[in-house]
């Protein structure tokens, strides 16, 4: 992965509405295939983007944003196989 990128994802602000976490779930989704339980780890997230869900930000959120951020900056998700 580019070294901007990696900066991008380890800065990513905390998310504070539907259009920013529909950004940042596109941008990691690309990654979901070298991550193990992408899906476990991201689904507080996943359910935020329900159109019916009312915005929500809690410590589950907050604890899968920062999981998914650190398994797509470490050297394990990113090295050639």
């Amino acid at each position: 992965m580019d070294p901007m990128k990696v900066a991008k994802v380890h800065d990513w602000p905390t998310l504070e509405n539907q259009t920013d976490m529909q950004a940042f779930i596109g941008f990691i989704n690309f990654y979901h295939y070298f991550i193990q339980d992408f899906l476990t780890i991201a689904r507080p997230l996943f359910d935020l983007t329900h159109s019916n869900k009312i915005w929500n930000w809690d410590t589950k959120e907050q604890k899968a944003f920062e999981r998914l951020k650190i398994v797509v900056t470490t050297a394990l998700v990113l090295a050639l196989p």
